[in-house]
């Protein structure tokens, strides 16, 4: 069988190669300070391709590099918050929450916490799945309970940052050992930065990343849920002080959460159809040509 092989996307930790129009390999320097891709293969292998899980298909290692064949995705929520001029509509954002919601929550049921929730980490299907959002690049995930008797790991604290600083919830930054709420947490703070275009700690101009963290940190701790929730749907506030509430290993209300959205979209009479932002303007610019 000849496959046709196009590079794709350069991602942060390795190169992404697309074969034909469903699947991509997906490659790492088996070198590199902190391999990751091995780990990643073994959990989608747990999660089992369930709904906005990628299926995996095969991993092998090479002298030069290690790679994962997968299901091919398309574009990034990231990506299309940035084509929508770095603002999205209520009704896009709640739509997003809703399946951003059921995804963490199978990953929490599988045992995992993701600890690197950003927008660039959902990404649309294609084809007939081209409306179904995946959770995607699980090379930070963790392993935050038995699997089989269900133990929840020990609060620990002095623990570094584990992803994006920007998204990280308060406890991660009191070096707090991380566990659902904090994914969650990450989570608020990123529908909140895509329904207000930005969190008001971001763009802060430092030296050095580590003097930018504790910037960061300093900024959350003084930023009240209502000023960052300021002007924003209750059902923001409610959510962001529930998950700040949470005990370290304390099971979420995952349903409730979701209902905040679903009760929001029926409150404002918003229909669950699909139509992100990103469509709109591309069936207008269509219609426009």
């Amino acid at each position: 069988m000849k496959c046709r092989i196009s590079r794709i996307e350069n991602h942060r930790f390795e190169p992404l190669f697309g074969i034909g129009s469903t699947i991509t390999v997906r490659t790492e320097n088996p070198k590199s300070p902190s391999p990751q891709l091995n780990l990643e293969y073994k959990l989608y292998e747990l999660l089992d391709a369930a709904p906005g899980i990628p299926r995996v298909y095969s991993y092998w290692t090479e002298d030069r590099f290690q790679g994962m064949i997968m299901d091919r995705l398309g574009k990034s929520l990231g990506y299309c918050f940035r084509i929508c001029d770095k603002m999205l509509s209520l009704k896009t954002v709640a739509m997003c929450a809703i399946q951003m919601l059921c995804r963490v929550e199978y990953l929490h049921q599988r045992s995992f916490i993701h600890r690197d929730i950003k927008p660039v980490n959902f990404v649309f299907g294609v084809g007939n799945l081209s409306n179904t959002l995946y959770m995607t690049n699980h090379g930070l995930a963790k392993q935050y309970r038995d699997l089989h008797t269900f133990t929840h790991n020990n609060f620990n604290v002095d623990k570094g940052v584990a992803g994006k600083a920007r998204y990280a919830s308060i406890n991660v930054h009191l070096g707090v050992e991380q566990s659902c709420r904090d994914d969650l947490e990450s989570l608020g703070y990123v529908l909140i930065s895509l329904v207000k275009g930005k969190l008001p700690w971001q763009g802060l101009k430092t030296v050095s990343k580590n003097d930018k963290n504790k910037l960061i940190s300093q900024s959350k701790f003084e930023t009240s849920l209502e000023t960052l929730c300021q002007d924003l749907p209750n059902e923001f506030l409610v959510y962001m002080t529930r998950v700040r509430n949470l005990r370290f290993d304390e099971r979420p209300p995952y349903t409730l959460f979701r209902s905040l959205f679903i009760s929001l979209m029926v409150k404002m009479n918003l229909a669950f159809d699909y139509k992100y932002d990103w469509v709109i303007k591309q069936t207008t610019k269509l219609d426009n040509a």
